[in-house]
């Protein structure tokens, strides 16, 4: 199943500190070839005025109200 643009995918994020990783909700942002940049998807409050509110978090699958936090694309 090729991956595109738009979608939910989950995805091994590893921890800041280096000392793991966990699987999170990521949105799929641009897809090039085996390349692709995910923006984090949680339910934390805001960290900053550009993180975007999902409004169909139901829709998406996900289990509780969900953000996408724009400040930091992960490739």
């Amino acid at each position: 199943m090729p991956i595109r643009p738009g979608e939910l995918w989950v995805a091994d994020i590893p921890f800041t500190s280096g000392s793991g990783s966990k699987n999170r909700p990521v949105l799929i942002l641009w897809v090039d070839g085996l390349d692709a940049v995910v923006a984090a998807v949680t339910s934390a409050t805001p960290r900053s005025a550009t993180d975007v509110l999902l409004a169909d978090w139901k829709l998406a699958g996900l289990r509780v109200a969900s953000m996408c936090l724009s400040g930091e694309g992960r490739s």
